[in-house]
């Protein structure tokens, strides 16, 4: 199934754009948000916890920075169509895109191993203790595949000759 319209009334390039935006401005939000807690931390002087705080920032760190990078450049390869800045778009948010479905899929599969091996909860409980788990997780992937698709289509659309040639895809 080849895509023509992105989130079914956007056009790939305009959905694409979009999705860029949105990626960006999450990876913005969630450096700043850490940044201003741990800020707040250290002028409040509690410092309980905070070498743990500061490793995770540094992980955010290493995520967010190249989300900013390759979502920029996203941004500018759509705008101005060149496709050789959507490519490290593609390739970044692929492996991101497929650790963080590894991930998911292996706290989901701990979340049952947890709930029906040790049988800590009683079967009521530990079925809706992972639906909890499962179900927004799934339509969390489902959406963030969707859109990795959306914008890799407008990727093999746009050819590597075509440098103005795509204004209305």
């Amino acid at each position: 199934m080849v895509l023509t319209l992105c989130c079914g009334c956007l056009s790939l390039r305009t959905g694409s754009l979009a999705i860029g935006v949105t990626y960006l401005s999450i990876s913005c939000l969630v450096l700043l948000a850490w940044t201003a807690f741990l800020l707040e931390r250290a002028i409040a002087m509690r410092f309980d916890y905070y070498w743990d705080l500061l490793y995770i920032y540094f992980g955010l760190l290493v995520v967010c920075v190249p989300n900013i990078v390759t979502n920029s450049l996203l941004i500018h390869g759509l705008r101005h169509n060149r496709r050789k800045f959507l490519f490290p778009w593609v390739i970044w948010y692929g492996v991101f895109k497929a650790l963080v479905t590894l991930a998911w899929l292996a706290a989901a599969a701990w979340a049952l191993w947890m709930c029906f091996a040790w049988n800590g909860l009683g079967t009521t409980q530990a079925v809706v203790a992972n639906l909890v788990i499962w179900i927004p997780g799934l339509v969390g992937m489902t959406v963030m595949w969707y859109w990795y698709a959306c914008v890799v289509t407008y990727f093999q659309i746009l050819a590597p000759s075509d440098v103005y040639a795509m204004t209305n895809i």
